[in-house]
């Protein structure tokens, strides 16, 4: 398995890596929205979450959440079952332009690794209209 990252002037792709794991990988999706909010939002903005760690040495692969929220502060993946706000103690995004990533290395604690796969793990994307967090999506294994 590899990553590629293909572009206009490399379309069969410009960069390659190898995907390099123990343990196998534990990959979850979210799909953010306001609804899932503690408590629910007016926005109407939407976003989709991406998590891949290592099963064994739990580091992060990759994490990433897209997103259209308006003028966005910060994004994180918190610990919390669904319908229940959490801390943000699993990992604090870096910001781009739509889209949050997960900082280069990054790993998961023994105990977000279990949170994480009984499905008590959340992203959420705050805004300044929204400072506790605009959308959220709780991460389902996939």
């Amino acid at each position: 398995l590899y990553f590629n990252v293909h572009t206009a002037a490399y379309p069969g792709g410009e960069i390659r890596g190898p995907i390099n794991v123990r343990g196998g990988v534990t990959a979850g999706l979210a799909t953010l929205n306001s609804s899932q909010e503690v408590p629910t939002n007016a926005s109407t903005a939407s976003g989709r979450g991406t998590l891949v760690f290592d099963a064994m040495t739990r580091d992060i692969l990759v994490a990433y959440a897209t997103h259209n929220v308006t003028g966005a502060s910060v994004a994180h993946i918190h610990t919390g079952a669904l319908g229940v706000s959490g801390p943000a103690n699993v990992v604090t995004l870096s910001a781009g332009t739509n889209v949050y990533t997960a900082p280069n290395p990054t790993t998961v604690t023994v105990q977000n690794a279990t949170d994480i796969n009984a499905g008590n793990t959340y992203f959420n994307v705050h805004s300044a209209t929204y400072a506790a967090g605009e959308i959220r999506g709780q991460i389902a294994i996939q």
